[in-house]
């Protein structure tokens, strides 16, 4: 029985694709235990090829309970006939440690017979890899040589796959924000379930910054982004046949988890390719690429809603993603150490009271940092106005100042193409003038952000007046976007959990823009009069509760102002 609970372990071990105890097990007592990453390798190694369900299958229904231990210590060291030595380099056959002989077994009648030997089936050479092990993180390659060439080559291509890679995610998460008008119009939606749409894509965006954040540092990043940004895309591709409500609701929820695959990536290979000095400025130039795509959508995808209707905004917007995530696929690469380059930023201190960390306990370390929480909260006010303004700033303009689709779609657009010279300078400010420190940074843009949310939602209906104050707000969004939404929080961190530092962010971050949504969208739907049969809207509440979430939120990011970056 006890055998058969051993044999049923490993079985289980198999199917999840690892070996941990038996490693440890067979791991010489005179050598130090083995690590993390040295398990993951043997247990890739002695797997590789082989069918690991049917393996397990195999090894529950069939296996010999004749010296259990002596068979599976054979099978797992792989004793070389030629030289008698394991393929790990330890243990010789017939050597205590290797273990004794198999017994063969004996048929019903006395004769001899091999012994039945199921672990030796292997599977076909080309086995269908499972989903885990497609996104699995790539094990280090043995160093080369530094070739600063390469390395400077790579980190390019990195940044350029992110960059525009990470616009187009926002093409395929904006696109209803442009065609909330005609849908109204057209009495497909109300307001207040365009919030209820508008927050389902929040909600579990959220949650997916939270677990993606965690997920992504264990991720192969390029397999990581694509997928996420071609899920969004095909479902934006579906949306455009305009379905019902609660369709519409559950696939716009869906898309708000693939969405949240595209920070997280980008985020981690900036730390894993680029040292801390400059990260800010690189971070910062990164950080453009949601007003890239910001731009795109209320241009472009407005353009295109002008001209062919509202389904055919959702189709432009999946289309062109399909085939940014298969540039994404092309262009970004697997951390240096991945490539046989060395890592350009040298390992961080170690976090009090943990030595030689391992991934999970750095995660949990991160997740444990007050500092983290309160600048969480304060990315979770900034988001609140940021997605008040880029969800219903269109439809504000149209119905509380008059102006026509087409000028409200400009009119906003400005603070995304404004947003592109904040988010730019935003790290080359802090790196160069503030020491690489982005409290002040922040405090100024902080100030700059609610005075601009307070000119366009309060000022008189002036084109040039609303036009000035979505580039301040640009401006200042941008900035903050880079200082609040990952900069802070990764240098408050060790960069092998900087994914699961921006993750905690991140879901603050959308919980306060879901929640905005909703919010917006009943006080809105609540403020709603009807005159000679025509719907009028009053955003005098949701206006002010806009201004109040960017007062909030500088006050927050004030409070991290004592603690210096890690």
């Amino acid at each position: 029985a006890e055998d058969q609970r051993k044999l049923d372990a490993e079985a289980d071990e198999m199917e999840q694709g690892s070996k941990k105890s038996q490693i440890l097990r067979l791991w010489p007592k005179d050598q130090p235990p083995p690590s993390e990453e040295k398990i993951r390798d043997l247990s890739a190694r002695d797997l590789a090829g082989q069918d690991y369900r049917a393996l397990a299958a195999s090894r529950r229904g069939g296996a010999s309970r004749e010296a259990p231990e002596a068979s599976s210590r054979r099978r797992f060291i792989g004793v070389s006939r030629a030289t008698g030595r394991g393929a790990f380099g330890w243990g010789k056959t017939g050597s205590k440690r290797a273990g004794p002989r198999p017994r063969q077994q004996v048929g019903c009648h006395g004769q001899r017979r091999p012994m039945h030997r199921p672990w030796a089936r292997q599977s076909p050479a080309m086995p269908t890899p499972s989903l885990i092990h497609v996104f699995r993180r790539t094990p280090d390659a043995p160093q080369l040589q530094a070739d600063p060439a390469r390395l400077r080559r790579m980190q390019w291509q990195v940044f350029l796959a992110i960059t525009f890679g990470y616009g187009f995610f926002y093409v395929c998460r904006l696109s209803l924000n442009v065609i909330k008008k005609p849908l109204i119009d057209a009495g497909l939606f109300d307001p207040a379930q365009l919030g209820m749409i508008g927050s389902a894509l929040f909600f579990t965006y959220a949650g997916g910054r939270l677990l993606n954040g965690v997920l992504v540092d264990h991720a192969h990043l390029k397999r990581f982004m694509a997928a996420g940004l071609l899920g969004s895309a095909l479902i934006n591709l579906v949306l455009g046949s305009l379905p019902a409500f609660w369709v519409f609701l559950a696939l716009w929820g869906a898309n708000g988890y693939f969405q949240a695959m595209g920070a997280p990536a980008s985020i981690v290979s900036i730390a894993q390719w680029f040292p801390l000095k400059g990260r800010g400025s690189v971070y910062g130039v990164w950080s453009t690429s949601h007003n890239i795509g910001e731009a795109l959508t209320y241009v472009v995808t407005g353009a295109i809603v002008t001209s062919f209707g509202a389904a055919w905004g959702l189709r432009a917007a999946g289309i062109v993603g399909v085939a940014a995530g298969v540039l994404i696929l092309l262009f970004l690469h697997e951390r240096p150490e991945v490539q046989g380059l060395p890592p350009p930023q040298p390992a961080a201190a170690p976090v009090a009271g943990i030595d030689a960390a391992t991934v999970s306990a750095l995660q949990w370390a991160v997740a444990k940092n007050p500092r983290l929480w309160l600048l969480a909260a304060a990315s979770g006010f900034f988001y609140v106005t940021r997605y008040a303004i880029n969800s219903w700033g269109v439809f504000f303009l149209q119905e509380a100042k008059g102006y026509s689709a087409l000028q409200a779609a400009s009119i906003i657009s400005a603070n995304a193409v404004a947003g592109i010279a904040g988010t730019f300078f935003s790290g080359i400010v802090s790196d160069r003038f503030c020491g690489g420190s982005r409290h002040l940074p922040a405090l100024l843009f902080g100030l700059l952000y609610i005075g601009a949310t307070a000119l366009f939602v309060l000022g008189p209906a002036q084109a040039g007046l609303d036009t000035a104050a979505m580039a301040l707000f640009g401006v200042a969004m941008g900035a903050l976007l880079a200082y609040l939404g990952g900069m802070m929080a990764i240098d408050l961190v060790d960069k092998r959990a900087a994914g699961t530092a921006t993750g905690i962010v991140g879901v603050a971050s959308y919980l306060g823009a879901a929640v905005q949504d909703l919010l917006s969208g009943h006080f809105i739907q609540a403020g709603r009069t009807v005159v000679d049969g025509q719907s009028h809207y009053d955003f005098a509440v949701a206006g002010w509760m806009w201004i109040g979430a960017a007062v909030l939120s500088c006050l927050l990011a004030l409070s991290v102002w004592r603690w210096p970056a890690r």
